[in-house]
């Protein structure tokens, strides 16, 4: 367990260099305008990866862990579904562009786009070695990424500071991630890819995890879709530098995720109250982090937002207490979350997200227009309330417990 943790800790320390500190770094080379473009088309292809992806960062461990699945029959069924979303995602990029509902240039979206598939892709090699136990696996090839999108990405800042040359930057190294995975894959595990019959089945079964997935990831990214069409780039860019803080305080959150999903799918039919005293004990670690991790944001915002934006974004700190209210509610809601994805009640949870996706796109329709940024944050902040209020009710309802206090029977 502790090596797993290890392992992921390492794995999502890359990801906060290349997904996190980077654009810290692209916030100093670039000015506002020029840093909201590009964090708006990081955005778009961040919702088309994520619909691509369907679920299967949730999906692939949690069905590999059972004796009776074929690893590699699971990977070939991912593999056919993610090709068919690829295709779609892609025709409604160019309608909605042509349409006006997606703005921003759409010669910069598609390079962007088009590197997140090929992470979701090279991860459907890698996300069945969590079920085996095996970490090291997924670190070391996601050190290739990491390492080798940012050595380029900040080499091209130093020669010439273009957003376009970035995006082909994400492209290339992201193809580099995709090819060594593969390989690794289809070495170890003898792959050859083939069709696989009940492939509508399939989907069926995965779709509550695509659901949740795709609403999750939404539930945050529809804010800067709808903003786009009431701000300036450069208020894009000041509200993306405030996301990027919940980004680097969330890559904790994957952490506890990438580990505890596994760990407790495999213990949640055990002995009762063993069972409950380790995910009480789990839910107390992450609701202390979450709280740590707002109090020094709000309290030292001023001097965190100049060390990593400089004067450039000190506007930000205008917004700084909502940020950091939302950074603690995505805290609180992880073991919850996890809890439902393991005592299979997926399908309850996508209900959930996508109510409180309806309720945070109505709430950001009046917000919006009449508070910008703030209207955004408070609709996220209401949205979140609503969701943990639902989830929380079925976990009593489930497990006779909201694992905050200690309890010695059930």
């Amino acid at each position: 367990m502790k090596k797993n943790f290890i392992f992921s800790a390492a794995s999502n320390a890359l990801k906060l260099f290349s997904g996190i500190i980077l654009f810290f770094i692209y916030a100093r080379v670039f000015n506002p305008s020029e840093f909201g473009e590009l964090t708006y088309a990081i955005v778009i292809a961040t919702v088309i990866g994520l619909f691509v992806d369907f679920g299967y960062t949730l999906y692939l461990p949690k069905e590999a862990t059972k004796k009776n699945n074929d690893i590699t029959k699971l990977v070939s069924n991912a593999l056919i579904v993610k090709v068919i979303l690829s295709l779609l995602s892609f025709s409604a990029l160019f309608i909605g562009h042509e349409l006006e509902i997606i703005v921003g240039d759409l010669a910069l979206l598609l390079p962007f786009c088009f590197s997140t598939i090929l992470v979701s892709f090279g991860n459907t090699f890698l996300l069945p070695y969590r079920s085996l136990n095996r970490f090291h696996i997924e670190t070391k090839y996601l050190m290739v990424q990491h390492i080798s999108l940012s050595v380029m990405a900040i080499l091209v800042m130093i020669v010439q500071a273009e957003v376009m040359l970035i995006a082909y930057i994400y492209m290339l190294a992201r193809l580099l991630f995709f090819i060594c995975a593969f390989l690794n894959f289809r070495k170890e595990f003898n792959f050859r890819w083939s069709y696989q019959r009940g492939i509508t089945k399939e989907i069926q079964r995965v779709a509550p995890y695509a659901v949740h997935a795709v609403i999750a990831t939404l539930m945050i990214q529809i804010d800067t879709l709808i903003l786009a069409n009431y701000v300036e780039s450069d208020q894009i860019g000041v509200y993306q530098a405030g996301m990027r803080l919940v980004m680097a305080s969330s890559l904790a959150i994957s952490i506890f995720y990438d580990v505890l999903i596994p760990k407790f799918s495999s213990t949640i039919n055990g002995e009762p109250n063993k069972f409950i005293q380790l995910v009480q004990r789990y839910n107390q670690i992450v609701i202390f982090i979450g709280a740590l991790c707002s109090v020094i944001l709000y309290f030292f915002s001023e001097l965190i937002i100049l060390l990593l934006y400089g004067n450039s974004m000190i506007e930000l700190n205008s917004y700084i207490a909502l940020f950091s209210i939302f950074i603690f509610l995505r805290f609180f809601g992880v073991t919850y979350n996890t809890l439902l994805t393991c005592s299979g009640n997926q399908k309850k949870r996508a209900l959930y997200l996508a109510i409180t996706l309806l309720f945070i796109v109505l709430l950001e329709s009046w917000l919006i227009p009449l508070y910008k940024i703030n209207g955004a944050l408070i609709s996220l902040i209401l949205g979140h309330c609503l969701l943990y209020t639902l989830t929380m009710n079925l976990t009593k309802k489930e497990f006779g417990t909201f694992f905050l206090l200690k309890r010695s029977k059930i």
